[in-house]
């Protein structure tokens, strides 16, 4: 089941603001700016990887070989479907109507189930034939994400920013610790 992010967060769990205050940086001093934004976004990428999340909501494209019964999708939580297309016997490219199936955001991981008395339309036989657009993510901000979840961002900043530490096994046991608490153990 490949997937790809096809439109990428636009916004990362932890502002730069929030970021330097953890990291007691002063918020005038922009000498470590880069650096720690390009750290935001690597924690957010480790995280997201770890826990088989999504955190902040971004587009995701997912393609399965056919159709089975129930479709779960990765990266959980879901938001919605936008659309699912398949090739048909001949190899043209079609987009499933929305009353043959439903959509399940309340599970982890979020499904697609066929609706009763409906059937899966059948696919050329290839490979990812069936093209399942879909949005994840707790929201837009960064404050809808779990506050677990960005204090694990935080311990993972408070271990790469400063590599002169000392407590870098500790700080990597309490970043797994709260990670495991949103791991998706499914799919």
């Amino acid at each position: 089941m490949p997937y790809k992010v096809i439109n990428p967060p636009v916004d990362e769990p932890l502002t730069l603001g929030e970021a330097k205050e953890h990291l007691r940086e002063p918020a005038s001093l922009s000498a470590h700016d880069t650096q720690i934004e390009a750290l935001i976004k690597a924690a957010r990428e480790y995280a997201e990887e770890y826990t088989r999340r999504a955190f902040i909501t971004q587009t995701i494209e997912m393609r399965l070989d056919d159709f089975a019964d129930e479709i779960e999708l990765p990266k959980p939580p879901l938001q919605s479907v936008i659309s699912i297309e398949y090739f048909d016997a001949d190899g043209v490219l079609q987009t499933l109507a929305t009353s043959v199936y439903s959509v399940d955001t309340t599970s982890t991981p979020g499904r697609v189930t066929l609706n009763d008395g409906e059937s899966w339309p059948g696919t050329k036989d290839t490979t990812n034939a069936v093209i399942i657009t879909f949005t994840a993510g707790y929201g837009v901000n960064g404050t809808d994400v779990p506050e677990t979840i960005r204090q694990a961002l935080r311990l993972y900043l408070s271990k790469h920013f400063d590599l002169d530490r000392n407590d870098g096994e500790y700080l990597d046991k309490a970043l797994h610790c709260m990670l495991k608490l949103k791991k998706v153990w499914s799919l």
